[in-house]
């Protein structure tokens, strides 16, 4: 599949922002004002590795300037700095409108599958069947190492019963995308490389050629790509793939976008009567053919989610903001080492407000060797413009895992209730056979332009713990304080009442009370006191 992204920030096209933000430091480093930078101006200029620790909001790393650097910014070797030289030193530094990350996380998602087959494929024939799963409550519950009748992914790792709970940690680096988690980045001078790493990745009997077994295109597309007519494609013949129109075309906005403000004449629609404040949606200006675009879902105004082959694949994005834990930070340090309050600092007083001491050089625009006050707010609010002006683009293979088909709110927890009713989600994937093998289990891939990564649902859920805010009107008070691990039911253990108390309230006897059943008993006890109350007045 070739996806297209068309990505924006703050409504305009993604390098806008970045080049104006160049050009504002650029102008920031210009001290006497005339244009171009000397020698000693543009010495002061931040190194790459500064401009990456500040723009993610971090604090500690020490200030370092592009001494001895002028040779690498000024290409023309004229003595000074212009400012399409001094765009392209940071472009070669590798700083640029759009980061690229990717993850995989398929051990992850692996390794608690595998604890699901493992404890309840009893047959052992590589499937998961009605029957099975309907002993999932107890086989599994010896994980809940908290003991609040829930199991997360982390108690289901394998020794997930030996072990204290621990966070899954972000399994991903600043990289571009890669055949193996599912993604590749296009670059149109680059086409040709990426057209041997895909014949690299796919060609299993390594004779230097795909067959269409082997890439698993659709015949149409694969004999348009065969231009010999010899049943298989070369390098030469697959860049071809990469140079057609995309399968799919989304707009992805990151950045503030404003309410009902669509970019004119650039987006059709997605099931809904406008853009407004929508960060994702299709792009098809010319009206071309795009029979995928038919298969998009909306899942709220950030993500929109499509099926291809096996894969489900969601595409999300959000705004993105400048630490501000960072900024008050540099200004708390400001406050403390102002001690006169006269809204300045010299040198050392700087170096006595821990981290301030790092930045000194920098915020201190005329080198006359203090920090006032107004300065650091001006290089401050051009950092975070900065932060603002690059995109990072995640790209995570979140494997094939089963915990995410049962979790049916998307909490993050299996409640005994999705224990269950395991099966009911299992079934539609199920098909034909008699059970559910792992190869069965939809593969998740997410791209995401968000400032943190984050994993996104394909199937829409509700939110991460049980909102009783909105509810409190219709949810007893007593049902609220008794479901202590807010998953919506009262089980047996959480239920403070008499054993024939609680199977009176279970009408479906299905050994947890619902907030539906809760509701049902406080509507009756109330018509029954209405009703004692209307006879006591006769």
């Amino acid at each position: 599949m070739l996806l297209r992204l068309h990505l924006r920030n703050n409504g305009q096209p993604y390098r806008a922002p970045w080049d104006a933000y160049l050009q504002k430091l650029y102008a920031y480093l210009d001290t006497n004002g005339d244009g171009v930078l000397d020698k000693a101006e543009t010495e002061r200029a931040p190194s790459i590795q500064f401009l990456q620790f500040h723009f993610q909001g971090a604090i500690g790393f020490n200030y370092q300037g592009s001494k001895g650097q002028m040779g690498q910014f000024d290409t023309n070797k004229d003595g000074k700095v212009s400012l399409a030289e001094f765009k392209e030193f940071y472009r070669r530094g590798g700083l640029a409108p759009v980061q690229f990350f990717s993850s995989n996380n398929r051990a992850t998602a692996d390794a608690v599958t595998n604890t699901f087959y493992k404890r309840l494929d009893s047959n052992q024939d590589g499937k998961l069947s009605a029957q099975e799963m309907a002993q999932a409550e107890t086989a599994l519950l010896r994980f809940d190492l908290d003991e609040d009748e829930m199991l997360t992914a982390e108690e289901l790792m394998p020794g997930g019963e030996n072990n204290s709970p621990f966070g899954r940690p972000f399994n991903g680096g600043q990289a571009s995308p890669n055949a193996d988690i599912g993604f590749l980045e296009i670059k149109s001078e680059k086409v040709n490389n990426l057209s041997r790493q895909v014949l690299v990745h796919y060609d299993k009997n390594k004779n230097g050629k795909l067959s269409q077994k082997e890439i698993g295109l659709d015949k149409p597309l694969f004999d348009k790509l065969d231009a010999n007519h010899d049943g298989q494609l070369d390098a030469k013949e697959f860049t071809a793939f990469f140079r057609r129109d995309a399968d799919l075309e989304l707009l992805v906005g990151a950045g503030s976008i404003s309410q009902g403000a669509p970019i004119a004449g650039l987006l059709w629609k997605l099931g809904v009567s406008s853009l407004g404040a929508a960060r994702v949606a299709g792009f098809n200006p010319h009206q071309r053919s795009m029979p995928l675009a038919a298969k998009v879902k909306r899942r709220g105004p950030s993500t929109v989610a499509f099926t291809w082959g096996d894969a489900h694949i969601a595409v999300s994005a959000s705004d993105q903001q400048f630490g501000n834990f960072s900024r008050q930070f540099f200004e708390q340090r400001f406050r403390e080492a102002d001690v006169g309050k006269k809204g300045v600092v010299d040198r050392k007083q700087a170096m006595s407000a821990r981290f301030l001491g790092e930045i000194f050089d920098l915020v201190d625009r005329n080198s006359d060797g203090k920090m006032t006050q107004q300065e650091l707010k001006a290089y401050l609010d051009m950092q975070s413009e900065g932060a603002g002006c690059r995109i990072p683009l995640t790209f995570t293979d979140e494997g094939r895992s089963l915990f995410e088909v049962l979790d049916k709110d998307g909490d993050g927890r299996l409640s005994l209730r999705e224990l269950r009713t395991a099966w009911a989600r299992m079934q539609p994937l199920v098909g034909r056979e008699d059970g559910l093998t792992q190869q069965a289990i939809p593969r998740r891939l997410d791209v995401s332009a968000s400032q943190n990564p984050r994993r996104i649902r394909v199937v829409p859920g509700q939110s991460r713990r049980v909102n009783f805010a909105g509810k409190s009107r219709s949810v007893p008070l007593w049902f609220q304080k008794m479901d202590r691990n807010q998953d919506g039911d009262i089980s047996p253990r959480e239920f403070l009442g008499r054993d024939e108390d609680f199977r009176k309230l279970d009408t479906d006897g299905d050994g947890l009370i619902s907030t539906a059943e809760a509701q049902q008993f406080e509507e009756k006890t109330k018509k029954s006191k209405a009703q004692t109350a209307d006879a006591a007045k006769r």
